[in-house]
């Protein structure tokens, strides 16, 4: 069954390590994208085209970004940590305590970052040191998350732990055991 397909990497809640790393990739896609607005706005100013990777932009920043931190915090990391403790893996757990600490501040930027999207207009481009800082950070953290949570995650999970995982990332998104969607997910913006 696959959940996640167009536009990134396949996964699915029967690989919820995946599912992880195609979000990264996604979020990776969004990134690249904000890192071209300044000059396309430059070119056109404040067309239909910037106005979409806009759109686009802060709806995976408004919905999906928030259900990947919960994915990370409520069902990965308190299972990597208990793997971690009994391990006496140090790395692992400065790595979760940083990726972990690290959410809050990532979804502040982007509340920051998303007001100034949304100002732009024929006369006010994207500030592009406010999007250098926002996808700097993004990467850094991402990158923190795959050389070594992932990693262990990969190595440590068991079969049953990697189920009751992918199952409560795909109730997060409304998604039955069958790949059906239980209820339409929408967020106010």
């Amino acid at each position: 069954m696959t959940i996640i397909g167009p536009g990134g990497p396949s996964a699915s809640p029967d690989d919820p390590i995946g599912w992880i790393e195609a979000c990264h990739a996604r979020i990776e896609s969004r990134l690249a994208t904000l890192g071209r607005l300044a000059a396309h706005h430059a070119g056109h100013g404040a067309d239909a085209a910037l106005g979409r990777a806009i759109d686009g932009i802060a709806r995976y920043f408004d919905a999906a970004a928030p259900d990947h931190h919960a994915d990370e915090d409520v069902d990965l990391f308190p299972r990597l940590r208990r793997h971690a403790l009994e391990r006496g893996a140090a790395e692992v757990l400065a790595a979760l305590d940083e990726a972990g600490a690290g959410h809050d501040p990532l979804e502040a930027a982007w509340i920051a970052l998303r007001a100034d999207l949304l100002a732009v207009d024929d006369d006010r481009g994207p500030d592009p040191v406010s999007i250098a800082s926002f996808t700097a950070a993004y990467r850094e953290h991402m990158q923190l998350e795959s050389d070594i949570i992932l990693a262990a995650a990969r190595d440590w999970l068991g079969a049953d732990e990697c189920r009751e995982i992918g199952a409560a990332m795909a109730r997060r998104r409304g998604i039955d055991d069958s790949g059906r969607a239980l209820f339409v997910h929408s967020r106010k913006r």
